[in-house]
């Protein structure tokens, strides 16, 4: 056995170099990503915390649509000292007038599932 690293028989590279780097730069890359992701998430509850409540004033956010029925806008307030969502839709005539739809509504309890509706029975009770 050789003790003299010259005198070793090449036993191979289990990564090179260039493999190396190009693994720490897909890494910084994707912690660089993660860390802005994280600030973009603080910052929309910053802004979505930002404001007071006022009575009849509903503030909406844009939202991504995921269909054409989707709203364009979305939100919460009080009107009339009840808490409301909104719902607002960007349209255009046919005409080429925009428009806004506004839907409110009371908001939804998230842990209860709605009432179901009793059918009515066909027996007539007289």
């Amino acid at each position: 056995m050789a003790n003299h690293i010259s005198e070793q028989p090449e036993r191979g590279v289990l990564i090179n170099p260039q493999e190396v780097s190009e693994w720490m730069d897909d890494y910084e890359n994707a912690q660089g990503q993660a860390h802005e992701d994280q600030l973009n998430q603080r910052r929309r509850e910053d802004y979505k915390m930002a404001y007071d409540q006022e009575d009849n004033v509903i503030t909406v956010w844009l939202q991504e649509k995921s269909s054409p029925k989707s709203p364009s806008y979305t939100g919460k307030g009080l009107a009339w000292g009840k808490a409301t969502r909104a719902a607002v839709w960007h349209n255009v005539t046919k005409s080429g007038k925009d428009y806004l739809k506004i839907k409110l509504e009371e908001p939804r309890d998230s842990g209860a599932a709605p009432a179901a509706t009793k059918k009515p029975s066909d027996d007539i009770p007289f």
